[in-house]
């Protein structure tokens, strides 16, 4: 079926030049260290709704207010290949730099095969580099072209402009999928949640803290300082992040991380640590980095006993972000050195 859709869309004749298309290519195994959405499929959800979701925000909203679309795309491959596996008939398209780059008449076939009334875009705001690359604002021209599939087929294409912020980009998609009040109870609480936080800061001190993970390969990483981690996480509660600059401006291996070896971590001299995405893997990782160079084990976080193990953030699941920052902030509030008092 889907050949015969392939062989139909290069035989129409549209009126923008398109590059030659490929089979949808499901998306490579899953990078541990890149957790996925962390709200489960809502049991509500009986019909995928008539809607093509492009972007990682959008996607992750609409699966909070119940809705799952017929066809998305992602800019994480492993959270694409994670809402692969749902039990929902959803098509889990290329990310947008595929489609834009490689593929560009996937999201027109997408189109051919969902027979969606509408498309819903992420508009980012992004300004970095990488960033830029996996917007889906840039597939606008291939499917906004006068005369084209998505034109002639009156499909509606609607923006969802996360530059407008995280609540009101979380209210504009609730307008969007019928899902007003569901969503003025999403953002209630997460108001809610955000105050709770803010009862438990500042925190006793600042104590310099490294974020580690393991690599698929078993390789100890870090996170950088402009990680979503350290961004979202570490600079929110207040917390210097140890890690050393990154080279690029933190853009090192397109997610912010570098790897570390025991010299390094001896060096950077951390005094909390924080294990994130598959514990047992990163646990195993740092052990081996301690092994290597003995003079690791005075680090103050590994002499103390100051490790945590809390889940991994992508910047993507905004409804998900504040109950994750309460737990960052409850469990490293417990943790954290308390300063001694002054005469």
């Amino acid at each position: 079926m889907r050949l015969a859709r392939l062989c139909l869309f290069s035989a129409l004749s549209l009126s923008f030049p398109v590059m030659p298309c490929a089979a949808h290519t499901p998306p490579p195994a899953a990078d541990p260290l890149r957790p996925g959405f962390t709200a489960p499929l809502p049991a509500d959800v009986a019909a995928l709704d008539p809607s093509i979701l492009l972007g990682d925000r959008l996607v992750a909203v609409a699966r909070h207010l119940g809705v799952e679309s017929r066809a998305f795309s992602l800019r994480q491959n492993d959270a694409a290949t994670e809402m692969a596996k749902l039990p929902s008939g959803a098509l889990a398209l290329s990310s947008p730099r595929v489609m834009a780059d490689v593929n560009s008449c996937e999201i027109l076939v997408a189109v051919l095969e969902t027979q969606p009334e509408r498309i819903l875009v992420e508009q980012t705001g992004a300004t970095a580099a990488a960033e830029i690359l996996q917007d889906p604002m840039r597939l606008m021209p291939l499917m906004t072209a006068e005369g084209g599939l998505i034109a002639v087929n009156h499909v509606k294409i609607e923006i969802a402009d996360y530059t407008l912020g995280d609540e009101l980009f979380i209210y504009q998609i609730g307008q969007m999928l019928n899902r007003g009040a569901r969503a003025e109870a999403l953002l209630q609480a997460r108001e809610a949640t955000l105050a709770r936080v803010e009862t438990l800061l500042p925190l006793p001190a600042r104590p310099r803290t490294l974020v580690l993970s393991a690599g698929p390969d078993g390789t100890l990483r870090q996170e950088l300082r402009a990680s979503p981690i350290s961004r979202d996480l570490l600079d929110r509660l207040g917390l210097e992040n140890a890690a050393r600059p990154s080279a690029n401006g933190g853009t090192e291996d397109g997610a912010a991380r570098a790897a570390i070896n025991g010299a390094e971590l001896a060096a950077l001299a951390p005094e909390m640590i924080v294990l994130t995405g598959e514990p047992v893997a990163a646990r195993r990782a740092l052990d081996a980095a301690l092994s290597a160079v003995p003079a690791a084990a005075a680090v103050p976080a590994v002499a103390t006993g100051r490790i945590a193990e809390l889940p991994g953030w992508n910047g993507y699941d905004i409804i998900a972000y504040p109950a994750l920052l309460e737990r960052w902030a409850s469990t490293l509030r417990r943790m954290a050195p308390v300063p001694p008092h002054l005469p």
